[in-house]
């Protein structure tokens, strides 16, 4: 699993989806591990090491980032993956993204 999913499964869907309880106290710490290795799969996510060398290197705020998605949604090379092949839409990481920082910050 590539560290933008990783960050959506952990900070998204497991802090987020948490039955009307708090998983932690607030001001308190949310610890996942996992080795987040950086490996992205060309086939299924072809924008996101893209998203996570250039995109997250500049911001983490969803603010600040939002801007880049249009470029994204436009790249050719994204959108033939996504016609033709088994890619997630070139936009996937923004909103993966997006997902994890409900409730939290960075």
């Amino acid at each position: 699993m590539n560290p933008v999913l990783v960050v959506n499964l952990a900070a998204g869907y497991l802090f987020n989806m948490n039955l009307g309880k708090p998983l932690v106290r607030r001001s308190g710490v949310l610890i996942v591990t996992n080795p987040l290795r950086r490996q992205f799969d060309a086939a299924t996510h072809p924008s996101y090491e893209e998203f996570f060398d250039r995109v997250l290197a500049e911001a983490l705020d969803p603010y600040l980032i939002q801007n880049h998605e249009e470029e994204f949604a436009a790249n050719e090379t994204y959108i033939e993956a996504y016609r033709n092949s088994f890619a997630f839409h070139p936009v996937h990481p923004f909103y993966a993204w997006y997902g994890r920082s409900t409730g939290w910050s960075t």
